[in-house]
């Protein structure tokens, strides 16, 4: 599994930025089936890559700052989505900037088949849902992104603190959004760490780790002295 989060590490930028390249230039693209493909696999580059990220973030120490980040955008972005469908129920909708740009270099049949999608979505049996909901659930999901954006400033771009001690244990947090939330034990202290790292340390280190300062997560191990005998098992 970390072999596999490490690839995933390596290949989610180039992948996110070749999906957005692809998805300008097929507009570019004369109709037919190149255009079409490119539409595909520009989605597909784009998306794919966002759930592996999510869902592997804990082991991890480089994929964990895309985990964040799109924790965080897809946080508010939904909480966004949430509040327009609100103020929607008051105030007739408007094509405005985000309309553009979807429909932006696209054909006319292809805006049409958007639309027809958009308006099946929209036109589709469901309950009625209450504005206090709604705003219930944009709240939730700014305050996800409040907290995960806090977390990437705090951990990646401010001053990390370092800590040196001998690593007494480990731990697995169950029952978080990950498949398992690691924990490493030095002098008496609890942190955060990913399984990559983790597999690092042995009981009775002598370790120099810089930790995030929002999470108390370690990000980098700069020196590890091993005891001439294993401890932590794996």
């Amino acid at each position: 599994m970390i072999e596999f989060a490490r690839f995933v590490d390596q290949a989610f930028l180039p992948s996110i930025a070749l999906g957005v390249v692809l998805g300008i230039a097929w507009r570019y693209v004369p109709v037919g089936r190149l255009r079409t493909a490119l539409q595909w696999i520009a989605s597909l580059l784009f998306f794919v890559p966002q759930p592996f990220a999510l869902f592997l973030g804990a082991y991890s120490s480089g994929l964990r700052l895309y985990q964040q980040a799109l924790l965080s955008l897809w946080g508010f972005g939904t909480c966004a989505l949430l509040v327009a469908r609100i103020v929607s129920r008051e105030a007739q909708a408007t094509p405005g900037l985000l309309s553009r740009m979807t429909y932006w270099r696209q054909t006319t049949e292809e805006i049409r088949k958007t639309q027809r999608v958009l308006g099946a979505l929209r036109n589709r049996p469901q309950r009625p849902r209450s504005r206090f909901v709604l705003a219930t659930a944009a709240l939730a999901m700014a305050t996800l992104g409040v907290w995960c954006g806090w977390n990437v400033v705090g951990d990646y771009l401010l001053k990390h603190q370092v800590v040196v001690g001998r690593v007494e244990g480990a731990r697995v947090v169950r029952g978080t959004r990950s498949p398992s939330t690691y924990q490493v034990i030095i002098d008496h202290q609890g942190y955060n760490i990913t399984r990559d790292l983790l597999a690092q340390l042995r009981r009775d280190d002598v370790v120099e780790a810089e930790v995030g300062v929002a999470s108390g997560t370690i990000l980098v191990i700069r020196s590890n002295v091993h005891p001439p005998q294993a401890g932590i098992p794996r």
